[in-house]
Order: C-alpha cells, then sequence, then structure tokens
C-alpha cells in the first residue's frame, strides 16, 4: 500500500489496521504499550507504522490552522492533570524554553559525556545522557541518523513500584513534548524514529517522565519530570 512498506513481502491485514490505529492515537494504552514492544524487534511492522504515518500527515496541509483561545488548555490541563498541574506545567514550560535549554546544556558540559556502547549494534551520530542531579537516575541514548534507531540504556536506578519510565523529545521551540515510549524493564530497547522527527534533533532534548503502567495515557506527560538532557552531534 505505501512505499515504506515494500520492505515487508507480506504482512497480516490485522496487524495493517493495528498500525493505523497507533499512527492515530487510537490505540487504549495497554494496547499501545504492547504494540510498542512489537515495534522493537519487528521491522516490517515499523515500515507499516511509517507508512500509514506519512499517509495520515498529508492530510494536514488541507487543514486550516487555528489558533485556540489561551484559556482552553489551561481548562483542559485542568481536567486532565487536577491540582498538580501548576508545579508540573512549569517544570515543562522551563525546560521548553530557552532558559531551560542553556541551563540543562551548562550541567552536561560539566562532564565528559560517556560514549555508548551500543549493544544493539548502531553507528550512533548523535547522544545524550538524561540522569538526576544526584546520578540516582541515569539514561544513555545513542540514535543513528543512519537507521532512524534510537537506543536507549538505563545505567543507574529504576522506576518505583507499579510505575514506568517514558521516554520524551521535546524539539527546539516545541510547545509540548513528544513520546518516544517506555524504557523496557530490561533496562535496555531500541526505538524507531519517525524521518520527520529524525532531521529536528540537533538543540533538542532527550526527556523522562514518571508514568503509570502502560506509559502516559493522555499523550502528554501526566507524571513527574524526573530529568532532562541535551541531543549532541557527534
Amino acid at each position: 500500500m505505501f512505499d515504506a512498506m515494500s520492505s515487508a513481502q507480506t504482512y497480516n491485514p490485522d496487524d495493517d489496521v493495528l498500525a493505523a490505529e497507533y499512527a492515530l492515537h487510537l490505540l487504549s494504552p495497554t494496547e499501545r504499550a504492547s504494540f510498542k514492544e512489537r515495534l522493537r524487534d519487528d521491522a516490517a511492522l515499523r515500515d507499516l507504522v511509517r507508512g500509514w504515518e506519512e499517509h495520515f500527515f498529508v492530510f494536514s496541509d488541507e487543514v486550516a490552522e487555528v489558533a485556540p483561545p489561551k484559556r482552553a488548555k489551561s481548562a483542559i490541563d485542568r481536567r486532565l492533570f487536577g491540582p498538580e498541574l501548576t508545579s508540573r506545567s512549569t517544570i515543562w514550560a522551563w525546560l521548553l524554553g530557552t532558559g531551560g535549554i542553556a541551563a540543562v546544556a551548562f550541567a552536561v558540559a560539566l562532564f565528559v559525556m560517556p560514549f555508548l556502547q551500543d549493544p544493539l549494534q548502531i553507528n550512533p551520530t548523535h547522544t545524550a545522557e538524561v540522569a538526576t542531579e544526584d546520578r540516582s537516575l541515569v539514561i544513555v541514548a545513542a540514535f543513528s541518523a543512519v537507521s532512524n534507531a534510537l537506543v536507549v540504556r538505563r545505567t543507574q536506578g529504576s522506576p518505583a513500584t507499579g510505575r514506568v519510565h517514558e521516554m520524551w523529545l521535546i524539539l527546539e521551540g516545541a510547545t509540548a513534548p513528544i513520546s518516544l515510549g517506555l524504557i523496557p524493564e530490561g533496562n535496555e530497547g531500541r526505538i524507531a524514529i519517525p524521518q520527520e522527527l529524525a532531521g529536528r534533533l540537533t538543540a533538542a532534548l532527550f526527556a523522562v517522565s514518571d508514568e503509570p503502567t502502560g506509559g502516559s495515557p493522555t499523550g502528554q506527560p501526566t507524571g513527574a519530570v524526573l530529568a532532562a538532557g541535551p541531543i549532541q552531534a557527534l
């Protein structure tokens, strides 16, 4: 159906439907988490998702942009996140602002970024370290611009009981983070980055949040922002 799917000689029609629903964020949190696990090891399935994402992306050109009133976001946030919204939004606003990026970059510059010896055998073009100030949580990441693959390793720390760590991408000038998926229980995993995002990693941040089992149910962080780190080109 799509050029991006040409590498998959055959595929399950049910998977085609699931890939489309995944691209449209129509799966339940449990179904989405299960599908993300399959994406790690199934290249043909990743091709299906990429094909659907490209297919749906063109429709956005037909819709004129309309700026919602400022009060709309506050009202939605209050309904989604409750009384803890203010402090959490402040953190994300700081991370998404120029001051936040500069401050985090300065902190990372105080130590030498260890070179990621990738267990999943990619040749990284970008690296990042996402760590708390006391280094009780350390996540290293490597991205290959050749394969659009991101490999993440949690080298220190673990999520609280009944919670998971979710990775996020914060693009320069963005107003909201983009979910990259969960860090597996085995502490390392591979994530396919869509082509439209892969070319925008320079001057961006990776961040990690504390989320319920299955990941954020809203598509945006619902738990505490644990750490963030700038992406460095090699």
